[in-house]
């Protein structure tokens, strides 16, 4: 299996999707936040995981990520859904420019693939056994309903950038691998309560420095 690493991510996609979405008015994404605002929270949700770097990535617009962050993904309006999956859409069609191949095709994978995204929070089968090694993200939500193998969600050791970025890259069925040159924790979490490690020690100075 092949593998490319993408070592200009951040400037590449400024450009690429700051390109697209150029048209986007200041006064639609400030609406949109006045929106997120006057939007009632549930309030018996205290908190979410939600997928890493999805707005970093796929979310170019300040406003529309403030937003996006603010927002009650279990409720999300049908406008407000619309808005952010036209975004999200942008954004995957960028990344699969990279290959030089298109691979998420606009009215059918892409489709599916923002609707899945712009529903921000990871998928648990506490069912299936897994460990802090498992390589479980986004498995649940790629694989045909009830067929998935692993618990998903997203565990500690987990490469999750490498999987984003091979998926919008590389489509839903490549077999090449993409990444960011960075393979693994330095310290990787272990396999028993509480899953963490001792921190890096506090770095000292050296003779006569601050």
């Amino acid at each position: 299996m092949r593998r490319f690493i993408i070592t200009t991510l951040a400037t590449a996609m400024l450009l690429s999707v700051g390109a697209c979405i150029q048209d986007e008015s200041t006064e639609s994404q400030e609406a949109d936040v006045k929106g997120q605002e006057d939007h009632g929270r549930n309030p018996d949700l205290i908190d979410r995981m939600g997928r890493p770097e999805i707005t970093n990535f796929l979310l170019r617009v300040p406003f529309a990520k403030d937003g996006y962050n603010v927002a009650d993904t279990f409720d999300l309006g049908w406008l407000q859904q619309r808005h952010y999956r036209d975004l999200i859409s942008l954004g995957i069609g960028a990344w699969d420019k990279f290959d030089g191949k298109e691979d998420w095709h606009l009215f059918s994978h892409q489709s599916d693939l923002s609707y899945t995204l712009v529903r921000d929070y990871l998928i648990v089968d506490t069912s299936k056994a897994c460990s802090v090694d498992t390589e479980s993200y986004f498995e649940i939500e790629q694989a045909p309903l009830g067929e998935h193998q692993t618990c998903g969600g997203r565990p500690p050791n987990a490469d999750v950038i490498d999987t984003l970025v091979t998926l919008l890259v590389g489509g839903p069925a490549t077999e090449d691998r993409f990444g960011d040159g960075i393979d693994g924790v330095p310290r990787p979490a272990v396999d028993t309560f509480p899953y963490l490690v001792e921190p890096h020690p506090t770095p000292q100075p050296e003779d006569g420095g601050a």
